[in-house]
């Protein structure tokens, strides 16, 4: 009933049929010699198991395999959703322009779509989501049975081998395949499997796009988590360096997870042929077969003395965003679907969405998070002062006319490249198109990709034209707010794409909290009110250099030179407490540890390059000396306020204030 193709990377996956009375029957006898052993181990027993993970990675081989369940079990569950959804025959004829009589006589359809069904695949693949979501929870129900009260972890499939990168493209889809599980298990924690094999400029935007998905179908008050953070391989090329380990560890956790579990952390040695690739199991994990640490184990060592000394406090902030992209889940719900025009919505976004205004975004200074506009109320979307929309020929009239209520009442938005005719006529907007690759903005000209949709209309600024003065850009004002439109493809194939990001966000009034003196340098902050950590990157191969401008609380915080070497990351503190007597107001050099004793305050930072660094405090009592590294160094104190300077090295140095 459920049939695939050989997978050459996974000889060990196998398709099954989820409901299948046989396979639940083998999962719970499974469940009954396994659980019990867990439950007597968990938190909540004194032992040291903290999560069950309930299954691994649902779904991940069906969607490889573009593989349906096709069982009689699959079919009875399909109808059974239909009939929830419709109700009546006839509502489910008018979306299908089928002539069924009763809901009997549907049976699952092939999953090769035709352009004028996209309803009907829609609704194919949301149904397989929650055929998923009811699998979870049986396996659930009976983990319950088996006195499992430690919180359960629903783990993504999420990052595809690009030869020596892995990429996220696809992770806000087979993320989406998990939507369903809150509705059943609302407690469900979701753990992503970020592995990218080399983390660097190109792909350092995959996390954030991955991160903000898991997020936007997480339960408000249920933390996000990676339960496969990439700290080594599968296999022993491409050859993982520490600068891998260290990015990947720091560009999740500014991205707004609250936990990381590392994998593999260690390797071993299979037993007999019990091993998928052998007996050999050491995957560049940080710790080898034989208990030896490897270069890339150091990153997560300093990483860990990091989150023992401050994770208490970080866990407590959260990311902190200029705008936010309305998500559009349709687009993404392709992964059993295949075909002409699944092909096509795929390459689309891909460049225009994950490689385009997400990523430009994000490389332009501008930190974001999700919202679901298919399901978010409009008092959901009343909260948000402005959204980006990749918008595609596609969309269905409740989201539209959602939109269209959002932007009278006050919103703005910056949709594009493609209008659909109806949200294009409650706009007051006509639409045509060019086939042309170059539009105009202020004389300069601007290389996009595929056709160019041109409107007509009244508008309160045109912002960009074709080279024949057509209007393919536009701002408008609709009721109390506002709406930037513009037809065409943006990706990051030049740089220049950014200024056109610029200026639609200036359009709409959006701006940045943080502003950084190089633009080689990305910058995330995690902030609970005026305190919080700032996450300055360098994720090229090359060393860089930056001075940074951070808004907080009506207040600007102007953090000094610092440099960084290559593929690097710095966490600096931001008006942390340290004790009732030592605030740190804010640093150019990353601190990972700090003691108090009746010798004074010691702290442990670690630089990536060689700069004169500044820390700055607040500090009520009178300060006697400083020494680094067991050297005097200068510093300024009045006012309760310390200021210290010292020259870097590379790597750890020891500080010690002496009161």
């Amino acid at each position: 009933y459920v049939k695939g193709k050989d997978l050459i990377n996974l000889p060990h996956a196998t398709l099954v049929s989820y409901h299948n009375p046989t396979f639940l029957n083998y999962v719970k006898r499974w469940y009954e010699k396994v659980l019990p052993i867990v439950s007597k181990n968990q938190l909540t027993e004194g032992g040291n198991i903290i999560l069950v993970q309930l299954c691994n990675e649902i779904g991940m081989v069906h969607w490889l395999n573009k593989a349906i369940d096709y069982s009689e079990q699959s079919q009875k569950m399909y109808r059974e959703y239909l009939r929830k959804k419709y109700v009546k025959i006839d509502y489910l004829n008018k979306q299908y322009n089928t002539d069924y009589t009763d809901f009997n006589e549907i049976k699952l359809p092939d999953n090769n779509v035709e352009e004028n069904k996209i309803g009907m695949y829609i609704d194919l693949i949301y149904f397989c989501c929650d055929y998923y979501a009811q699998y979870y929870n049986i396996l659930y129900n009976e983990s319950k049975k088996h006195n499992i009260t430690v919180p359960v972890v629903a783990n993504i499939p999420q990052f595809y081998d690009y030869d020596v990168r892995g990429r996220g493209i696809f992770s806000p889809m087979t993320t989406l395949m998990f939507r369903e599980f809150p509705k059943y298990v609302p407690e469900t924690i979701f753990g992503g499997a970020y592995q990218m094999r080399q983390l660097d400029y190109e792909n350092f935007h995959d996390v954030h796009i991955t991160t903000e998905v898991v997020k936007m179908i997480t339960k408000e008050s249920v933390p996000s988590i990676c339960c496969e953070l990439q700290s080594g391989i599968l296999k022993d090329r491409p050859k993982l360096y520490p600068q891998d380990v260290d990015l990947n560890l720091k560009t999740s956790c500014a991205s707004g997870l609250n936990g990381l579990n590392a994998y593999m952390f260690s390797g071993g040695r299979n037993v007999g042929d019990s091993g998928a690739f052998g007996t050999r199991h050491e995957w560049q994990a940080v710790i080898d077969s034989k208990a030896k640490e490897r270069e890339h184990f150091v990153p997560m060592k300093l990483f860990g003395k990091f989150v023992k000394t401050f994770g208490k406090i970080l866990s407590e902030t959260k990311k902190v965003y200029d705008t936010t992209i309305g998500f559009y889940a349709p687009y993404y719900a392709t992964e059993l679907i295949e075909g002409k025009f699944v092909n096509e919505l795929e390459l689309h976004r891909n460049l225009f969405f994950f490689d385009g205004i997400a990523r430009l975004l994000q490389i332009s200074g501008y930190n974001y998070n999700f919202i679901d506009i298919e399901r978010a109320s409009i008092d959901e979307l009343k909260k948000i002062s402005h959204m980006w929309i990749f918008s595609l020929d596609y969309m269905d009239d409740k989201t539209q006319s959602k939109l269209v209520e959002y932007i009278k009442i006050g919103g703005k938005i910056i949709i594009g490249p493609r209008l659909n005719k109806n949200i294009a006529k409650n706009f007051g907007l006509e639409t045509d198109y060019v086939k042309k690759n170059f539009v105009y903005v202020n004389k300069l000209d601007y290389y996009v990709m595929g056709k160019i949709q041109v409107y007509k209309g009244e508008v309160e600024d045109v912002l960009a034209v074709t080279e024949d003065n057509l209007p393919c850009a536009i701002r408008k004002k609709i009721g109390s707010g506002e709406v930037v439109v513009y037809g065409f493809g943006m990706n990051h194939m030049f740089d220049y794409m950014t200024a056109l990001v610029k200026l639609f966000s200036d359009k709409v009034g959006i701006s940045t909290i943080i502003d950084v003196s190089n633009k080689n340098i990305c910058v995330t902050l995690r902030a609970k009110q005026d305190s919080g950590f700032l996450f300055v990157f360098n994720y090229h191969m090359i060393e860089n250099e930056t001075t940074v401008n951070l808004k907080l609380e009506e207040k600007t915080i102007k953090i000094p030179r610092l440099k960084l070497g290559i593929r690097s990351c710095q966490i600096l503190p931001v008006n942390i407490k340290l004790n009732d007597c030592v605030t740190i107001n804010y640093s150019n050099v990353e601190v990972i540890d700090f003691k108090n004793s009746k010798k004074g305050l010691f702290l442990t930072t670690n630089s990536a390059g060689r700069y004169e660094a500044e820390i700055v405090f607040s500090i009520t009592k009178k300060i006697k000396n400083i020494n680094v590294d067991g050297k005097k160094v200068r510093f300024k104190f009045g006012k309760e306020k310390l200021k210290i300077n010292f020259e870097t090295g590379i790597g750890l140095q020891e500080i010690n204030i002496i009161c």
